[in-house]
Order: structure tokens, then sequence, then C-alpha cells
């Protein structure tokens, strides 16, 4: 099994690598993690992954990655189309996009892999904490961003939202899912908080009759952040 983590030195700004820890960790010892730096050709580019993982940016990264895979958008394109996994989280969607509309009336082009479109206001800062729900699943989480995401229609939604801010104020869903991708504005380590839905990423990719590393634990942490969430907290602030 190949595992491809794009730029971890780029995107792990809410420790989202906690998440590949947690792969490696849940994985067996065979299972190759290959670390893709910024200057280095994309290890999908040339042969085929199992999973490819993209965490959380800050601003300017957002356009160095653009950049960077505008050269493989239909090799992203095919594979995605094919349902390999790319598992994206916190800002890394955006990329993903059509365009992120930015304050100042500028527009930076995405790969436009998908329709949707994010608008960025970096003096409003959206901190939320998250619980929403895929099925009969619940899932937590945290957000912090200066951007919202428009027109992702609700059955394309990975999450039907319970309390706090979805894809944008008005929606009912956080992120999306097109075929392989999976995108979502959740931080950090997010596999990590919620091993039922790292359950659902290891059958995703073949290794089911794996479970999810020091599963009673993990899913004792989940159950306490669950009834805390599901009770009368403060779930969200702007600044």
């Amino acid at each position: 099994m190949k595992i491809e983590i794009l730029c971890p030195e780029l995107c792990n700004l809410y420790g989202d690598m906690g998440n590949i820890d947690y792969l490696k960790a849940s994985l067996p010892d065979d299972t190759e993690f290959i670390r893709t730096l910024l200057p280095d050709e994309p290890e999908f580019a040339s042969s085929d992954v199992d999973m490819i993982y993209i965490g959380s940016m800050s601003e300017k990264s957002q356009e160095r990655m653009i950049d960077k895979l505008v050269p493989y958008k239909s090799r992203l394109e095919e594979l995605i189309g094919g349902n390999t996994l790319v598992l994206a989280t916190g800002n890394a969607p955006e990329i993903f996009m059509d365009r992120i509309e930015v304050e100042d009336g500028s527009v930076i082009r995405g790969l436009g892999i998908v329709p949707y479109y994010s608008k960025r206001k970096l003096r409003e800062r959206n901190n939320s904490l998250y619980l929403g729900a895929r099925g009969d699943l619940r899932i937590v989480g945290y957000t912090s961003r200066f951007t919202y995401t428009y027109g992702v229609p609700d059955q394309k939604g990975l999450f039907v939202n319970i309390k706090g801010v979805g894809n944008e104020p008005d929606s009912s869903v956080e992120g999306f899912r097109q075929d392989g991708l999976i995108a979502t504005n959740l931080l950090g380590p997010v596999l990590v908080l919620n091993p039922q839905l790292m359950q659902l990423v290891l059958n995703k990719i073949g290794a089911s009759d794996a479970e999810p590393a020091f599963y009673e634990d993990a899913m004792q942490a989940y159950n306490v952040r669950l009834r805390e969430f599901s009770g009368n907290i403060d779930f969200g602030t702007h600044c």
C-alpha cells in the first residue's frame, strides 16, 4: 500500500500530520508513506497510489500549491474519477475549487476540479467547534478560517451540520465529496478525533481488516468530546 503526503513542510498548519501518524500506527509496517516536498514531482504523477493527503496551509502556501499541482491536474482528475482517495483538510479543499475570491477584488484561480468557490476576508476569522453527521455517525472537530465556500449542493456535502458553521453561514452541510475526493474544513488531526471516521478511511483504501490504533482509548476520548459538543456550549466566535 502506498500513501502520498503532499508538501508536509507547508501543509501542517494545525498539526494535520497527526492524521498521517494515526494512519502509520493503524496500517501494516510495510505500508509505504511518501513525503512529497514542494520541489519534488508527485509520486502520483507516474505511478498509482492508494491515497493522497493534503492538510491545512497558509494563504500564501495555497497559491504555491496550486502552481505546483496545475501541471498534474489531468492526472488528479483521473485518480479522483477512479475513486482513489484524496483527503483534503482545513483550507486545502480550496485549491481544488474553481477560484478563491479575495476581499480586494482579485481572484486566485484554483485547479477547477470542482465547480465551487470560496470568498476570503482576512479581517473576519471564524473560529468554531463543529458537530455534524454522516449517516448515523457523529463527527466532532474544529474550524478556524478566513473563508466560506459557496456552491456546494446539499447532496454533495460531506457532513450534515448539527452545530457550528458549515461551508458558509446559510449552508446545511460541511465539506464536499466528489468521487474519490473527500474535503472538509475541519482542522488538524480530524481522524484522531473521530476513530470511526478513520475506520471509513481504512475501508476506502482497502485496509478493512485493519482497526484504528488505540481504538478503545480513542473511542473513550471521542465519546467524552461528543457529550460535551452535544451539550450547551458556545460553538463559534468571530474575530
